[in-house]
């Protein structure tokens, strides 16, 4: 993964993928930003479905954009393997700032501050926060 590869922009159309667990179901949308992509995720994020969030993440660090933002904010439930996929897409990210998160209610943001990630990865308040800092605006 090299920050400098040339990178061609995606379709404007959304990519959703569902996937059911006995539950809930979750659903990803990819969609791009400029020369971003955010990941936007809804629902609960367990051992049933992290597999497509973990598949986004593995695709979007392929297509090598300046920036990947994993928005979720309409996370209800982020389970310790939804946090693994995080983390793994934080190693194999072209740079430490690629990887950012928009976590916002108790069901994200407390895992996130309960084992520390908070302090590695970059988290938002935000998508438009997130992308902010992106542009270079504060």
């Amino acid at each position: 993964m090299r920050l400098a590869a040339p990178w061609a922009p995606l379709p404007l159309a959304l990519v959703a993928c569902e996937t059911a667990s006995d539950h809930e179901s979750a659903l990803l949308t990819v969609w791009q930003h400029g020369d971003s992509l955010v990941i936007e995720a809804a629902g609960e994020i367990d051992q049933q479905n992290v597999a497509e969030l973990d598949h986004a993440l593995s695709w979007a660090a392929e297509e090598q954009p300046r920036s990947a933002v994993v928005d979720l904010s309409r996370v209800w439930f982020l389970s310790c393997a939804a946090l693994g996929a995080l983390v793994a897409a934080y190693t194999r990210a072209p740079n430490p700032a690629w990887l950012r998160v928009v976590a916002t209610g108790r069901a994200t943001l407390r895992p996130l501050r309960l084992t520390g990630l908070d302090q590695s990865l970059a988290v938002y308040d935000s998508v438009a926060t997130a992308l902010g800092t992106v542009a270079g605006r504060p």
